[in-house]
């Protein structure tokens, strides 16, 4: 085609006129306007970045441990608390188990000091060892019955 027909074929379509606004206000979604609507939005966008944000955590506490040499790491959170389990061998060098708590201890103090953390000693069902530490965030800060 010859650029004298696109011109004829343009102007042909071009001639369509709205007058009316309605169409436009109906369908602004696909328009791709803003809905000002603050009906739980909000709300939505703070638990969307909080999971990210514990999403990214978790995956670096993951890291750290792999980063080690440290297999079988398994990361959980329930709400702002954190468990991290590691299943360990029938029989495991000293250094390997050292390793683990240096890890943990490096994690509470560069990574997670405002945590309190604990640490629990469990068997799987393999008869396997697992260690388990759990990072409570604000452990006792609504139990206090303090006036200020």
């Amino acid at each position: 085609m010859k650029l004298k027909n696109y011109k004829e074929l343009f102007e042909k379509y071009e001639d369509t006129d709205y007058d009316d606004e309605s169409y436009y206000n109906d369908d602004e979604y696909l328009f791709g306007r803003p809905n000002h609507s603050k009906k739980g939005t909000e709300e939505e966008e703070e638990e969307m970045i909080g999971d990210s944000d514990m999403d990214n955590l978790l995956y670096l506490l993951r890291t750290m441990f792999k980063n080690k040499g440290i297999k079988n790491v398994y990361v959980e959170h329930d709400d702002l608390d954190i468990t991290v389990s590691i299943t360990m061998g029938y029989r495991e060098k000293i250094e390997s188990i050292i390793s683990v708590f240096d890890t943990a201890k490096r994690l509470k103090r560069d990574i997670l000091p405002q945590y309190d953390s604990e640490f629990e000693m469990w068997e799987t069902k393999d008869g396997k060892p697992l260690l388990v530490f759990n990072f409570y965030y604000g452990e006792g800060l609504e139990d206090d019955e303090a006036p200020f």
